[in-house]
């Protein structure tokens, strides 16, 4: 720690990785989001920015962040984006910024906002946006924005079908997909909770199990609130990872599981249909 900073400033604790979810919006609609994206109630499509940025200032009192991925849904079709980046940028906080797109959209903010040395664009190689990416591409190479291509899960670009039922797996049989899980450390900021990854904080309100705080066994979800006893919380939170309740409902990372990835909904189909 430099001899300048405060005792505040040094009793910080350290996130390795955030997910910052500011709605599940999306253009696509892949039957296989881990998000459940299409699926998403109408009060979950866009969170409010300014709730977005309290939360994330709360926890950047009590948090140093190295990583934050801004994801949707859809984030370049977030109306408020060019805000959150504004923030970002300004926090001293957070030393590095992802934003998560599919490809398959032109940025809706103006060029500098991206710009900064804090941000990276990372394009996800989906099939159905290969017609598109090239031109997204273009447009961040000719706005000298820094972009990466990421793999989703490996080389060949498969998903894995997490589950979309309501059938409980039992909590030991969930530790251990947990710790298997690749998600697991994908600590995740939507709507004022804290999950460990981003299907946990959406999944309740889809598959009808009911939401915990943490606790001995783990719990699924940590509010963000600005007292000390938060700080406590997160410090536990993010130093004793556990399965969640969310993972008693999910199939984990299991490879026997893969399948092709965004692959879209047909016509007329619902939740209820699967």
């Amino acid at each position: 720690m430099k001899e300048s900073e405060s005792i505040e400033e040094q009793n910080k604790l350290y996130i390795r990785f955030l997910v910052v979810i500011v709605g599940q919006a999306c253009n696509l609609r892949c039957r296989d989001c881990g998000n459940f994206a299409p699926f998403a109630p109408k009060e979950t499509l866009r969170y409010d920015v300014n709730r977005i940025i309290g939360h994330l200032k709360i926890i950047t009192k009590y948090a140093r962040i190295r990583l934050l991925q801004i994801q949707g849904g859809e984030p370049f079709i977030y109306p408020r984006l060019e805000t959150l980046l504004e923030f970002v940028r300004h926090c001293p906080e957070i030393e590095k910024c992802l934003i998560a797109t599919n490809g398959t959209v032109l940025p809706n903010v103006s060029p500098a906002s991206l710009r900064h040395e804090k941000f990276i664009v990372r394009i996800s190689q989906y099939p159905v946006a290969s017609n598109i990416s090239g031109k997204v591409q273009q447009w961040l190479y000719d706005h000298s924005i820094r972009y990466e291509m990421y793999h989703f899960v490996s080389k060949e670009d498969k998903w894995f079908d997490l589950g979309k039922g309501k059938t409980y797996k039992p909590g030991a049989e969930a530790e251990t997909r947990f710790q298997n899980c690749l998600f697991r450390n994908c600590l995740t900021l939507e709507d004022g909770f804290l999950g460990r990854c981003s299907r946990s904080v959406i999944a309740w309100k889809l598959q009808g199990f009911a939401l915990r705080r943490p606790n001995g066994g783990g719990g699924c979800y940590l509010p963000v609130s600005d007292s000390e006893t938060f700080r406590v919380w997160l410090d536990e939170y993010i130093s004793n990872p556990r399965h969640m309740e969310a993972c008693c409902y999910c199939n984990g990372t299991d490879v026997r599981l893969s399948i092709e990835p965004a692959i879209q909904l047909k016509s007329g189909e619902k939740w209820e249909d699967f």
